[in-house]
Formats: C-alpha cells, structure tokens, sequence
C-alpha cells in the first residue's frame, strides 16, 4: 500500500501465522527510497517475512531463498519461488527456530544482497544455519546487487546456484 502521509510505501509484516504484526513503510520520493521505518516496540528481529507464506505451502516447497529484505522475498515470488526475509543482516534466534519450525528438510538458498551489508548476512546464516541445513548460494552475475536487480533485468528465473560447502 501507500501512505500518502508519510509518502511511505507500505508493507505489512506477518508472523508465521499470517496475522499482521506490524507495518513497515519505506519513504519515497524524487525517485530514491528513503530508509525503512517500522512502528515503535515492533521487533523485526522476531519474523522472517514471509515465512506465513512457505508455511502455508509447504508441500509445494522444495528450496527456500533467504534475503535481507522484503522487496527481494517479493521478487522471488514474482518468479514463483518461495522466499523469506531477514529483514537486515543478521540472522536471529528466533527466527533460526522458525526455519526450524517450518523448513525441516528443505534446502536454504543464500541470496543476500552482493554488498558488505549482504556479506555480512551470508556469514550469519552460514555460520547459524550449517548445522541442520543443505545449504546453497546464488551466483549473481557482474554488476548485480540483489534479487530484485535480477527481477528487473529479466535474470531471477534462470539464476545460478551452487552448495556451500564447509
């Protein structure tokens, strides 16, 4: 949605069981988008974004593609793949226990951002992640940042995985 106070696009965040915790807006204007802003006492730390959706179709599920944030979850499902948010980069405990929760068995696919901030979120889910899960990473092309870069220029579909192996 669209805040026409703020001049915020609006995104409503999830718990696992789809109800609506809070709501997230990121300022826009002159073509640039501004910081992220979440409401006072929210705690993105507690959700994965769209982890009520993989739950909800967990028997279609067979990998799920981890991100920082919400317009990458979105990108995935626009090339229908199932894709959860950290939100950030770092991967917390209660969100560990969520994919634990949910995603026993399934194979996680790093796509954090190809950035420092990206990097530093792969590091985290590697480091927290390795012990119960198959884990694998995308393989971005020269000059691509996100998911959402790869959406835009046609690329998400056919992306390149390959295992991380320790």
């Amino acid at each position: 949605g669209y805040d026409e106070e703020t001049k915020s696009i609006t995104i409503p965040v999830r718990d696992i069981d789809g109800n609506i915790v809070f709501i997230k807006k990121r300022r826009v204007g002159k073509g640039k988008f501004g910081k992220y802003m979440i409401e006072e006492g929210a705690d993105k730390r507690d959700i994965l974004f769209g982890m009520f959706m993989v739950k909800r179709c967990l028997p279609k599920v067979d990998k799920i593609y981890i991100s920082e944030g919400e317009m990458d979850v979105m990108s995935w499902y626009c090339v229908q793949k199932y894709g959860v948010g950290l939100q950030g980069s770092e991967l917390f405990p209660e969100q560990i226990k969520q994919l634990l929760r949910v995603a026993r068995g399934k194979e996680l696919v790093i796509a954090t951002d190809n950035d420092e901030a990206g990097f530093k979120a792969r590091r985290s889910c590697i480091e927290k992640l390795s012990p119960y899960f198959s884990l694998s990473e995308i393989v971005y092309p020269l000059g691509y940042k996100d998911p959402n870069e790869l959406l835009k220029a046609g690329r998400l579909e056919t992306i390149k995985e390959k295992p991380i192996r320790l």
